[in-house]
């Protein structure tokens, strides 16, 4: 336990309470999408509605899964609205399109005008 407890004394200062409420900031940046996401198909979750689904996906990356979280992101979707009992399959497809392939295609499009430009 010592060398735990001494690794996080770190965080017992000025820089670890910025670094606390900088994550905080990024938390509630993403519940922010998962609720947008809500209201864009038609689903009030709340805050809380919004931060247990974001709380669950993001558990449900540490386990092992398929490229781009297939099966794993999909399943604690499914089961975070079902046990709010909200319809789950329009929020699940347009989540996983706002969360991943949006993000993916304009990394794709970064890399080739990069690559693009230092062919010329």
């Amino acid at each position: 336990m010592r060398p735990l407890a001494a690794a996080s004394r770190g965080l017992l200062s000025p820089h670890g309470a910025a670094l606390l409420a900088l994550s905080v900031v990024l938390w509630l940046a993403e519940a922010s999408v998962y609720f947008a996401v809500g209201d864009a198909v038609g689903i009030h979750l709340g805050a809380s509605g919004a931060l247990y689904v974001m709380a669950l996906t993001n558990l449900s990356s540490t386990i092992p899964a398929a490229p781009g979280y297939v099966g794993t992101f999909d399943a604690a979707v499914l089961l975070a609205l079902r046990s709010l009992h909200l319809p789950a399959l329009g929020y699940l497809l347009v989540l996983r399109f706002v969360l991943f392939v949006r993000s993916r295609w304009s990394a794709f499009a970064i890399f080739v005008t990069r690559y693009a430009r230092g062919r010329r």
